[in-house]
């Protein structure tokens, strides 16, 4: 692999002319045999294309070029204004100067006194391509080098790609849904075999260093089968992708979503599961996944419960609704999203990725099943009402849900990391809450978030309020304080043997007071 000595792109043979490679940035050419006038219009007929606008070499005066070939060389100017390698004698053109050598006339230009005139070969016999081949690339090597087994002709280069890549449309950026069929046309073109691969040159990546203006973002799992940017066939700077196992959001992926909507101005967020997720699989066998994962249990416990209500819960089932759940959570806590009324223009989507066949397709929104009365939520504690409040008041104003709809917030609410987002928990009884409560209801102490850390009261490791047990000792983390053993106090004397005490003290100090009278009598 060559790479330009001026703008470090990759260079691209040219057909039926070994040898010699071509820049597609500056349109400079690579000769690794000696210049000919052949050789130079077949170079021109590679670069002319698409370099009518080439900067000249002269842009880039004052930095060091290297040889595309020879490790650790640099290219230094030889009798005229070609660069030239002393290592492996390789010669570089930059495009004006194959202007200049050009022997078709097409332009008419004239070399300056500078200029390295082509120097005329004697004629001989041409060789088979094979063995120009191979006899170029003899010339390369060192002399006290091990000789090389014949290799087989290169087939003709792959055609370049295209250049410039087509910019995005900014108007996508504003309107969700053309933002969404924007992505489900790149999907169809990765399930159809017909990527276009966009955005993903060198000159695309210079320029989303600047800046990023994605066009989505995209909450999927971590899985390496599901790579967002070649199923939805975008490039650099296209997409913001927040990835988790199981797509599982906490607090750095809602804050993560946040930044996205709040500062990148994005307006979709797509939230993407996929078939075969080991993590909802892992939730449904039997026992569960095993210890280490009672987080990823407990946040993928909403869906499994929604999937058990309509019967035996089933792996495709319960993904679908594990994305719904997802994008409730993300529409329940992203500032930008929360009220669809007051920040209209805003948008969550929710699809599954077939591994598969390759595509993306939509799940529809549904209404969780609400849960009867009497149903307790699992784990929690306090007051039968999951809503009611410390003043006594019970039930909370509907919220609005996705699309406007308003919905009664159920006593099963949504996970946010290792518990729901609106369960809180109380440090001191180390119990959860539900609703919207913001004090515990047994001691009176502000609630905590689910994120909160404890320390383990064996082994002091810290630990997620939400989490049962120590992930280093494995020691009950809720488990009731002890009651501390009452301190050992004085008695104290009782009032009568204080005033008894004070009597003879009191008789003691009258007869020492007689006694000295008695001596100053006598005297």
């Amino acid at each position: 692999m060559k790479w330009c000595p001026f703008c470090k792109l990759i260079l691209t043979g040219v057909p039926d002319a070994p040898g010699i490679s071509t820049c597609c940035g500056c349109g400079g050419a690579w000769f690794a045999t000696p210049v000919t006038a052949d050789g130079v219009a077949a170079a021109l007929v590679a670069v002319s294309p698409r370099q009518s606008t080439a900067p000249h070499a002269a842009s880039y005066a004052g930095l060091t070029q290297a040889c595309p070939v020879c490790p650790g060389a640099t290219l230094v100017a030889g009798s005229g204004a070609d660069l030239q390698c002393a290592k492996c004698g390789g010669t570089w053109l930059d495009y004006a100067r194959i202007l200049v050598l050009a022997p078709d006339g097409a332009v008419e230009a004239q070399p300056t006194a500078s200029s390295t005139p082509i120097t005329e070969e004697p004629a001989r016999e041409p060789l088979p391509p094979a063995l120009e081949a191979q006899q170029a690339g003899a010339e390369l090597q060192p002399a006290n080098a091990a000789p090389q087994p014949p290799q087989p002709a290169a087939s003709a280069p792959p055609p370049a790609f295209r250049y410039p890549d087509p910019p995005v449309d900014p108007t996508i950026r504003s309107e969700p849904e053309r933002a969404l069929a924007w992505l489900l046309e790149g999907n169809a073109r990765y399930v159809a075999g017909a990527c276009l691969a966009p955005r993903r040159t060198p000159q695309t990546r210079s320029h989303a260093a600047t800046g990023q203006k994605p066009v989505a973002v995209v909450v999927t799992c971590s899985d390496s089968r599901v790579p967002p940017e070649l199923l939805f066939d975008v490039g650099i700077g296209d997409i913001f992708v927040v990835r988790s196992a199981g797509h599982i959001v906490d607090r750095a992926g809602i804050e993560s979503i946040h930044y996205a909507t709040e500062h990148l101005g994005v307006r979709l967020v797509v939230v993407l599961g996929h078939s075969a997720c080991g993590a909802v699989r892992a939730a449904l066998a039997p026992g569960g996944p095993g210890p280490g994962f009672d987080a990823l249990t407990r946040a993928l416990r909403r869906a499994i419960d929604w999937a058990a209500s309509e019967g035996a819960p089933d792996e495709p089932r319960t993904i679908r609704l594990h994305t719904l759940v997802t994008a409730a959570l993300i529409e329940r806590h992203v500032p930008r999203l929360t009220e669809p009324l007051t920040q209209p223009g805003y948008a969550v989507a929710t699809a599954v990725y077939d591994i598969v066949t390759g595509l993306v397709e939509l799940v529809p929104h549904e209404e969780p099943p609400a849960p009867s009365p009497s149903e307790p939520r699992p784990g929690a504690s306090g007051p039968k009402d999951p809503h009611s409040r410390l003043d006594g008041s019970t039930g909370t104003p509907p919220r609005k849900g996705r699309g406007g709809r308003g919905a009664s917030p159920s006593s099963q609410d949504l996970e946010l990391g290792v518990a729901s987002g609106a369960e809180r928990w109380c440090a001191q009884c180390m119990v959860p809450h539900a609703g919207d409560l913001e004090f515990c209801t047994k001691c009176g102490r502000a609630l905590v978030e689910p994120w909160f850390r404890i320390a383990c009261p064996t082994c002091r490791k810290e630990n997620l309020i939400g989490t049962p047990r120590c992930w280093q000792c494995s020691a009950d983390l809720h488990a009731a304080p002890t009651t501390p053993a009452p301190p050992d106090l004085r008695r104290d004397r009782t009032r009568k043997q204080a005033e008894a005490s004070c009597t003879g003290v009191i008789a003691g100090l009258a007869a020492v007071a007689a006694a000295i009278k008695v001596l100053l009598a006598g005297q």
